[in-house]
């Protein structure tokens, strides 16, 4: 019988205690925030995982969000049943949901939907079934791909399928026409919108780039880009392309260091 080679023994206690550190680490928490979840875009920033990187400190959620949205500093993380609202990397207010939301809107007030309905912080649950929905305050204004709402009245028929607005305006998509209240007016849109955000004017998101349209319908700019994601507020634009956030202005200039893209005025 052939004897061990001198240390194999040892050898062998170092190779158990090697994979039972490895299966260890495995299962700790993780606290970076790039392999806890895709990267979400906010307004101003990202969420990367559970980790927030907006203006100032990043910090982190206590897991990655279903949902994330920012107006003003303020982050709106929005989970199963849940909603933290954030300032400052403070927890300011902690809401229950009804359920698991599928979309949220902040600006100019909050809103979720999902299979529960609509839910408000000031309003609770509505038993409205939408595909997207705009909190003015004055009104709950919502679609469901049949038509636009405000509350239980129906306002036009249309396959509308996002809405966006403030408080003097509201503009309802579907795939490649708008309605505008309070005008009651129609206007044509230059590509399907992949996404859809307001501001000084409105933006698109497309496939092949980012649309600047006035108020009215009239192009402004266009900006080529393969862009997977949009936001905008009262500081500028945002998009994600290639999981990175791209800063632009109210005219789709870069504003990021480091950007190549040009951008190309619609005529």
């Amino acid at each position: 019988m052939r004897n061990s080679p001198p240390g194999g023994p040892i050898g062998l206690v170092q190779l158990l205690t090697l994979g039972l550190a490895a299966t260890l680490t495995a299962c700790a928490p993780q606290t970076s925030g790039s392999a806890a979840g895709p990267t979400l875009l906010i307004a101003g920033g990202v969420v990367q995982g559970r980790w927030v990187r907006l203006e100032g400190q990043p910090f982190a959620l206590p897991a990655a969000p279903t949902l994330a949205a920012a107006d003003g500093g303020v982050v709106y993380a929005a989970y199963p049943f849940q909603l933290l609202v954030y300032q400052g990397g403070n927890l300011i207010n902690d809401l229950p949901l009804p359920g698991t939301p599928r979309f949220m809107q902040v600006r100019p007030r909050v809103v979720l939907g999902g299979d529960f309905g609509l839910f408000t912080p000031e309003g609770g649950r509505y038993p409205f079934q939408a595909t997207d929905a705009v909190n003015t305050g004055r009104a709950l204004y919502w679609v469901d791909g049949k038509a636009l709402y405000a509350g239980s009245r129906k306002i036009a028929d249309g396959s509308f399928n996002k809405v966006v607005g403030d408080e003097d305006y509201l503009l309802a998509l579907t795939r490649r026409e708008a309605y505008r209240v309070p005008e009651g007016a129609w206007f044509a849109l230059p590509a399907e919108a992949r996404a859809v955000a307001l501001a000084q004017d409105l933006y698109l998101l497309a496939p092949e780039g980012i649309y600047q349209l006035s108020r009215s319908g009239l192009r402004i700019n266009f900006l080529a880009g393969a862009f997977t994601d949009l936001a905008a507020d009262a500081q500028g634009v945002y998009a994600l392309q290639g999981g990175q956030l791209i800063r632009l202005s109210f005219n789709l200039q870069f504003v990021s260091a480091g950007s190549q893209t040009r951008i190309a005025e619609v005529r």
